[in-house]
């Protein structure tokens, strides 16, 4: 139909549809570089995020972040930040990350000191796992959590502080981080790993934070609450201004 055989109403409509297809191909879209050093920027920025912050900034930012966010969680520059790359990948949905993630828990635990920040990195990169949800990513967090894991290692044993070193227990007290990790996750698969550790492990303490992860998952499945934080004995607990970790009690 020709504008000259439209009605007054309908040119004017007609006018603004043109008018927004015009202006949406005018759209600039971030280059490369663009998004690289907002990535950058957003990694160094020293504040708290919320679960939705986060994964607001990753839809924004869209999974061509993940490739410069693995080179930063590679990039010695960019360690003190770990943790919060790590969620950023977390919340990313994006597979690729799985490994990565695994292979910074697995070089630290290798670690007979780590920093404050590196433990925050190890389970940061736990509770990523989790939300990214992979079997193989579920079966890894299970298997961080059992003590058969444990037998050949004895995982970090101080965290290094500016002027001392803090005896911390591994791998008691961190074995509750991969436990709140499944309970994180949103793939039915994480339940009967749940239910499985329930019956495997030693400690009441752990078969307590299983139970509860496992209700976690339970509720994320029947939608009630899917983003709500972890609380109660299998929430990490902040010592001080440093960020580390401590079981709660």
């Amino acid at each position: 139909m020709m504008l000259q055989s439209l009605t007054r109403k309908q040119y004017r409509v007609a006018v603004l549809v043109l008018m927004v297809c015009s202006s949406s191909s005018l759209i600039v879209r971030p280059t490369a570089a663009d998004l690289r050093s907002d990535v950058e920027r957003q990694v160094r920025m020293p504040r708290s995020r919320t679960p939705q912050e986060v994964k607001a900034t990753m839809e924004e930012w869209g999974n061509d972040a993940v490739p410069i966010l693995l080179e930063l969680l590679a990039d010695p520059e960019f360690r003190q930040r770990g943790a919060t790359i790590a969620r950023f990948l977390g919340a990313s949905g994006d597979e690729s990350a799985v490994k990565p993630l695994m292979d910074e828990i697995e070089k630290l635990m290798s670690e007979d000191i780590i920093t404050h920040e590196e433990l925050k990195l190890m389970s940061w990169a736990a509770y990523a796992l989790g939300r990214l949800g992979t079997k193989e990513a579920l079966d890894y967090l299970a298997k961080l959590a059992g003590a058969q894991y444990w037998e050949a290692r004895s995982g970090p044993k101080k965290i290094a502080t500016k002027d001392e070193f803090l005896s911390i227990s591994m791998p008691g007290s961190w074995r509750r981080v991969p436990i709140s990790a499944l309970g994180r996750s949103s793939n039915p698969e994480a339940i009967a790993l749940l239910e499985r550790l329930e019956k495997e492990l030693e400690i009441p303490a752990l078969v307590k934070d299983a139970v509860g992860a496992r209700k976690n998952v339970e509720r994320r499945l029947r939608g009630e609450d899917p983003d709500r934080p972890v609380t109660g004995p299998m929430a990490p607990v902040p010592l001080g201004d440093t960020g580390a970790y401590r079981s709660a009690r």
